[in-house]
């Protein structure tokens, strides 16, 4: 007899494939029929997240006003692939093309491009949240850690 605690942990790699292939359903099965791809943009702090969401149709991108939330996969991801001491990602790109593949970028020491930039407090919750050692944190994360706690 087995109890939850012996059942085996899922691997990172495929809890990331599995939230990445969720995202890119639920915005493809809400797509107009003559899409070409989706590309999904989200910077990401804490609690707060800049997300754009783009139709390319006939060669041209375009808002996808209609697009459904994606913003509790989108979180689950970011918490699946944290690495103790190294962090999450800040950013995400992500590329769904009809034909069925999709493209995905993470970035983990970028400066993320907020239309409003978030509070000095969401930075210190999501180090927090997402502990980076020292060596592990960029240059402006340290600048914008060291700004919320003065």
């Amino acid at each position: 007899m087995t109890t939850s605690d012996d059942a085996a942990v899922e691997p990172p790699f495929l809890v990331e494939a599995r939230l990445r292939e969720e995202i890119a359903r639920t915005l493809a099965s809400a797509a107009p029929d003559d899409w070409e791809a989706i590309r999904y943009r989200a910077a990401t702090v804490a609690g707060v997240a800049d997300v754009t969401i783009s139709l390319v149709r006939d060669g041209h991108e375009e808002p996808f006003l209609d697009a459904p939330s994606v913003a509790l996969p989108r979180r689950r991801l970011r918490a699946a692939m944290y690495r103790p001491g190294e962090g999450t990602w800040f950013s995400l790109e992500l590329e769904v093309s009809r034909s069925g593949s999709v493209e995905a970028r993470y970035d983990y020491d970028g400066e993320p491009a907020f239309h409003v930039a978030p509070a000095a407090s969401a930075w210190v919750q999501d180090q927090e949240r997402f502990p980076r050692d020292p060596e592990n944190q960029p240059d402006w994360l340290k600048r914008k850690l060291e700004e919320a706690s003065s």
